[in-house]
């Protein structure tokens, strides 16, 4: 291994130029001329509509090798709590894509955010700000 010495000036200037190829290689907004990122108070209203409408949960099903296998699902709650319908995260990405279609325009940004939010909604990594765990599409 080589070890390479700069100076700071130098050292600001390959930071610079790393930031800028990091720039460069994401999806750009068009109307902004920048990367385009999520928007924390969209992932909250999503979140706040999976909160108030679902819960989580697993079912146990045999597998295509013959096999258990847990699957996450929600299940639809009424306004007292009580369980009404089932369903697999395929089916509620499909729903929160047809409830919020007026988020995004763009029917592949729409899938694409809301299947991102459902991930981290399941998983527990929507934070109190709205960020993801991946913040950008």
């Amino acid at each position: 291994m080589r070890r390479i010495i700069i100076t700071e000036a130098q050292e600001q200037q390959l930071i610079r130029l790393l930031k800028e190829d990091t720039v460069q290689q994401m999806p750009v907004d068009k109307k902004m001329n920048k990367p385009y990122t999520i928007d924390p108070q969209k992932v909250m209203v999503v979140k706040k509509f999976l909160d108030d409408n679902f819960k989580k949960g697993n079912i146990e099903r045999i597998g295509s090798d013959g096999l258990k296998e847990v699957v996450p699902i929600v299940s639809i709650v009424s306004s007292t709590g009580e369980s009404l319908k089932n369903l697999y995260k395929e089916d509620l990405c499909d729903l929160l894509i047809e409830k919020f279609k007026k988020m995004f325009l763009d029917k592949i940004e729409r899938e694409l955010f809301m299947k991102q939010v459902m991930e981290d909604w399941f998983n527990d990594k929507i934070n109190i700000h709205g960020m993801l765990s991946v913040n950008h599409l």
